[in-house]
């Protein structure tokens, strides 16, 4: 209670007040701040360009990962109870090496922090061949070529989910928290499951699924999300001439 009260008090002080999603908005107005300064919006991170794939395929060759086969990226964050998801994500990504051939690529995306709940799932496959953790620091257009040169993301991180739309690399969404859902919802998808409540098969069948379809639909709600976006900054800059 006392730091919804604090968020409030804050916030109303602000001239100007976006939030990435309808749900965060309501979230404020339910805490009282006045509905007048909110705008929604969309993440920043959808206003990035997408990059070449060059640097990304130069960065998984050079950790010995053959780009003639598919490419599956993963990323996974720690969380309460992760230990039954990254079981059962593994399980799923293993049938999914055998139907596909593919290559599992496991990502840490908050560097140290992600590289152990990979290191997790990568304990918890039943076969290390073709399982590649890129442990290393890569900056933004890195991860974003990285990203661009896979077939599917597997994500629960929302950047993840965030730099795959943005390369226009099909996801399944496994969430652990609302921002996860809303920004789902907003490319016209749905999570494949959440970190208390994930099945294997239903991984599997909805891999698949997105293999076989292209992005269309979702390519379209995300030049929607891209020119929202691109409004945190246009009102951030008129409101520094304002003043």
């Amino acid at each position: 209670k006392w730091a919804r009260k604090l968020t409030s008090f804050v916030c109303n002080k602000a001239d100007l007040i976006t939030v990435r999603d309808r749900e965060s908005a309501s979230e404020l107005k339910e805490m009282g701040v006045a509905a007048a300064k909110i705008t929604v919006t969309a993440d920043s991170v959808l206003s990035l360009k997408p990059v070449t794939g060059e640097g990304g395929r130069t960065l998984l060759q050079k950790a010995g990962v053959d780009l003639t086969k598919p490419v599956i990226g993963i990323s996974v964050r720690p969380w309460a109870g992760d230990a039954r998801c990254f079981q059962v994500l593994a399980e799923a990504a293993s049938k999914l090496q055998q139907r596909y051939g593919a290559q599992l690529i496991l990502l840490p995306l908050q560097y140290s922090v992600d590289v152990k709940a990979c290191e997790k799932l990568r304990k918890a496959l039943a076969c290390q061949k073709d399982v590649f953790l890129l442990n290393e620091r890569y900056n933004t257009e890195e991860f974003l070529s990285i990203i661009g040169n896979c077939d599917l993301l597997i994500g629960m991180r929302l950047h993840a989910l965030v730099f795959a739309a943005v390369m226009q690399t099909p996801i399944l969404a496994i969430s652990y928290d609302p921002k996860v859902d809303s920004f789902v919802n907003a490319i016209g998808e749905k999570p494949v499951g959440t970190v208390e409540k994930i099945d294997g098969d239903m991984v599997v069948q909805a891999a698949v699924a997105s293999w076989q379809k292209a992005p269309l639909e979702q390519n379209k709600n995300i030049e929607i999300l891209r020119q929202k976006a691109q409004i945190n900054s246009d009102k951030a800059f008129a409101l520094l001439k304002k003043g």
